[in-house]
């Protein structure tokens, strides 16, 4: 019976708009964010099954989305130790224990005499070059830097206009330069130091009417959808200007790059708020960091079991089919049954007044 309720509730959830009180201690949610997030990840999901590569703008589009919508909901929780232990649990801890699932499925599906050298190959990979095994999950890692980054220039920084001129220059003047010289910092710091711009100005947005209806909406939507629709010819005809950011490569202006991915990004937030939801889109964009862990494992593993079971190769298109069904089933099993590791819950807590212990049983905001 449990077993059956808790399959009844994962299809309403998928299907059936849920109210919009369903954050703890009774927090209004932002609906529409999720249907932002939804989008967000099934264009990475479709990107990494090889679809969508040459469409223009999307490069614009992508990732900026990930780095301004993370912007929009940022807190310091108090303090830099309190921002650390709650990021760790958010994003360190999904990195860490989704490397080790991947690693661990490809060891066993590997030659005995490449077991040691994957192993070895793995841990190291993410020190020594912009990838890591699990290829999407290097955004988990880069965000905690970017959370971090801006956390310590936010507690010390006040004025909002030396807070924007020191992350700029701590963007380009490190960022942009070792890009330009094909310099690698060990664990995508300099994809963070890049993408932090991005992030503040999530935060900026914040403060204007995006996140809530007002009487106004229907005119920003116009003006920004044509603004958009300006963007997207500018790329069709010069070309897409956008930054890699695992590779922390830029292509393009950087004022372009600026100019376009904002608008693009706020033209799509404008749009997700008046649709506000979308079955099994929403659903998706809600839990997305799980789907963020797991699409690569399915893309790159689900092929095994299907081509024992039809006997043929799979196509393209049934890789694509088949790692959606999967992530989307995934989703109820991987929240209720590990749900420290796909941050669903805390696995390590911190407490103030505990004088830095870090281990009790609740978490208090600062």
């Amino acid at each position: 019976m449990r077993f059956i309720k808790g399959f009844v509730d994962f299809i309403r959830e998928s299907f059936i708009k849920q109210p919009e009180n369903t954050q703890p201690g009774g927090k209004k949610r932002i609906v529409f964010i999720d249907l932002a997030k939804g989008v967000c990840i099934i264009l990475v999901v479709l990107l990494h099954s090889g679809y969508l590569m040459d469409v223009p703008a999307l490069k614009a589009l992508r990732m900026p989305l990930y780095f301004i919508l993370s912007g929009l909901f940022f807190k310091d929780y108090g303090g830099v130790l309190n921002l650390i232990v709650k990021k760790t649990n958010k994003l360190l801890i999904p990195f860490c224990s989704f490397v080790i699932i991947y690693l661990l499925i490809s060891i066993v599906t590997s030659p005995r005499a490449a077991v040691l050298p994957k192993v070895v190959e793995d841990i190291l990979q993410p020190f020594t070059e912009p990838r890591v095994n699990n290829l999407p999950i290097w955004f988990l890692l880069c965000l905690f830097w970017v959370n971090l980054i801006y956390c310590i220039i936010s507690r010390n920084v006040g004025n909002i206009w030396f807070r924007a001129a020191l992350i700029l220059l701590i963007a380009y003047g490190v960022g942009y330069y070792v890009s330009v010289h094909n310099i690698y910092l060990p664990l995508f710091f300099a994809s963070a130091l890049s993408a932090t711009p991005f992030f503040f100005i999530g935060v900026c947005l914040r403060k204007l009417p995006v996140l809530y209806k007002t009487e106004h909406d229907r005119f920003y939507l116009l003006a920004f959808v044509l603004a958009a629709v300006a963007a997207v010819t500018y790329c069709v005809l010069k070309g897409t200007p956008f930054i890699d950011f695992r590779s922390n490569v830029y292509q393009g202006n950087i004022v372009e790059i600026y100019l376009v991915a904002v608008v693009l990004v706020v033209a799509l937030l404008l749009v997700c708020k008046a649709v506000e939801w979308l079955p099994l889109v929403s659903y998706i964009g809600r839990y997305s960091v799980i789907v963020l862990c797991c699409h690569a494992i399915f893309i790159d593993y689900a092929y095994l079991p299907y081509y024992f079971c039809v006997g043929r190769d799979v196509t393209a298109l049934e890789s694509v089919v088949i790692s959606w069904i999967l992530c989307w089933l995934c989703i109820p099993v991987l929240k209720t049954f590990v749900p420290y590791i796909t941050a669903q819950k805390d696995l390590i807590t911190y407490t103030p007044s505990d004088s830095g212990r870090i281990g009790s049983k609740q978490f208090r905001k600062a």
